[in-house]
């Protein structure tokens, strides 16, 4: 494999990648980060506020029949959340995965650097320096690397060393003001 070299304005050789990984997103990958998303955003009150309004819309259209029995509004909700959530997350994953497939996003090629790492695909690459970073998640197959609560560059963990992994598990402590490195 051969290793990339970056040119500065002067033309002068950068240091290479510390490591560079091939990618290949599978729906399973997606899947974990949907799940990770949702668990992530339910520890925060804001996440409950709009079933609990739903909630509230249906015990107000339906209080005519007192709400004596309260829990005729409440168990059925809790029954069918739990149930109709996975189905969501299979919806989504479905829906994110044939629009990366469309957009030539499923294969990229992703260079680690000292401060920054660059993702490479079909259609272009980007550039991103470790401090834009919002977290850096771990889960059981794969490494999210979020530069925003809701997007990730998922990096499967067998195509990483240990050392490059300990590497941007410390980069997110490093960091004061972020969130520290989230294993599932």
């Amino acid at each position: 494999m051969e290793q990339e070299i970056i040119l500065n304005e002067h033309n002068k050789q950068v240091c290479p990648p510390k490591h560079t990984v091939r990618c290949k997103v599978e729906q399973d990958d997606i899947l974990d980060f949907q799940k990770l998303i949702t668990k992530e955003s339910f520890r925060h009150p804001k996440a409950y506020m709009m079933p609990i309004a739903g909630l509230l819309f249906c015990m107000s259209l339906l209080s005519n029949s007192g709400l004596a029995m309260w829990y005729l509004y409440i168990i059925p909700y809790l029954i069918a959340f739990p149930i109709g959530v996975p189905f969501i997350w299979r919806k989504n994953t479905k829906k994110a995965f044939n629009r990366m497939k469309d957009m030539g996003q499923l294969e990229y090629e992703i260079s680690f650097y000292d401060t920054y790492f660059v993702a490479t695909t079909a259609a272009g690459w980007q550039k991103t320096e470790y401090e834009q970073l919002n977290k850096i998640c771990v889960s059981d197959n794969a490494l999210f690397l979020m530069p925003s609560p809701s997007s990730a560059i998922i990096v499967p963990k067998d195509s990483l060393t240990d050392e490059i992994l300990d590497f941007l598990i410390s980069i997110q402590t490093a960091s004061p003001n972020k969130n520290a490195a989230k294993k599932k």
